[in-house]
């Protein structure tokens, strides 16, 4: 039985936030690690121009922390930003310092993209990067940001400038890593067999390996059998059918019609086809019938479901072309 819930905090937004849970150093964070412990022992031979990519629940700022704070203790310079700059007069705003004095040195400039971006913003944010490319002192600036792959690819359609970036894709965790994930916070209530090794697999196969989706579904558990001796297989499954794919919309989506329809689309796969769409136009058709959600919509609320990992989409059909939905 454990005292604490040690996954509440599952999105994490801030730095102090970040610094309360352990961070563990994955296949490709270890790569990053190198790459920039290499810049500092060369003594910034080279700038460093990085993109951290991935979708939302990643961990892309997790690991934009994790750089910070690797950075601090080598007492290297850096600046986090969790909002886009578009002029060396907002910087100078932002830090009462300015641009031309703090890249006399080696400095690094973190930056953490929202999730929602104004175009016009963008461009302009843009445009100051680019700015810093040829700044007197662009050596000295070492640039490392965080974002969404879907942003990246729009800045593409309008600027050539995060092109010029070495670009890192932070990948699904493995089951190993997912249950190193969940035993490192099972350590912090002092019982990591509070999950036995069957529910530690479940978590896992739910989550697709998404560390938030981890964290949230052990929050789901832990909160509900915190006064258990242990939670199993068999519990784990009961609850999570009902509570993990409410939980996970509910933290992705921010408008509360689109929850609705994005659970609309769950429920037609669920209770018209038993959990297994043989094509995408069936449920099309059948999302058009039931709830007047068009095409397109559909097709986008079954891409994001799926990097959601709640769906998952498998070639099928005697040709392997046509589309198989799955829900978990």
């Amino acid at each position: 039985m454990i005292k604490i819930n040690p996954f509440s905090e599952y999105a994490i937004t801030d730095f102090d936030q970040y610094k309360r849970v352990p961070f563990l150093e994955m296949k490709g964070i270890q790569k990053i690690k190198k790459n920039i412990e290499g810049r500092i022992r060369d003594n910034f031979y080279f700038p460093e121009r990085l993109l951290l990519l991935g979708t939302r629940g990643i961990g892309k700022t997790s690991t934009l922390f994790f750089i910070k704070d690797m950075l601090d203790k080598s007492n290297t310079p850096n600046y986090l930003f969790s909002r886009l700059i578009d002029s060396s007069e907002q910087f100078r705003l932002i830090t009462e310092e300015y641009l031309d004095n703090v890249t006399k040195k080696p400095v690094f400039f973190l930056i953490d993209f929202p999730d929602s971006i104004d175009i016009r913003n963008f461009k302009s944010f843009l445009n100051f990067i680019w700015s810093l490319f040829i700044h007197k002192n662009n050596k000295n600036i070492n640039l490392i940001f965080a974002l969404n792959k879907s942003h990246y690819d729009d800045s593409i359609s309008f600027s050539e400038t995060l092109g010029k970036f070495h670009n890192t894709i932070l990948d699904n965790l493995t089951k190993e890593e997912t249950i190193k994930l969940i035993n490192s916070r099972l350590k912090i209530a002092k019982d990591i067999e509070f999950f036995d090794e069957d529910t530690k697999a479940v978590i896992y196969d739910y989550s697709k390996g998404i560390p938030r989706n981890i964290i949230c579904a052990s929050k789901d558990l832990a909160d509900f059998y915190i006064n258990k001796k242990q939670v199993t297989k068999k519990m784990a499954e009961s609850l999570l059918r009902k509570e993990y794919i409410i939980n996970i919309i509910e933290d992705r989506v921010e408008d509360a019609l689109e929850r609705e329809q994005y659970l609309n689309v769950l429920w037609v796969i669920e209770n018209h086809f038993s959990g297994k769409v043989n094509s995408q136009e069936l449920l099309v058709t059948a999302l058009k019938d039931k709830f007047n959600i068009g095409r397109n919509k559909t097709l986008f609320y079954v891409s994001e479901l799926q990097k959601f990992g709640i769906l998952t989409i498998v070639r099928g059909g005697a040709s392997r072309n046509k589309k198989v939905i799955l829900l978990k």
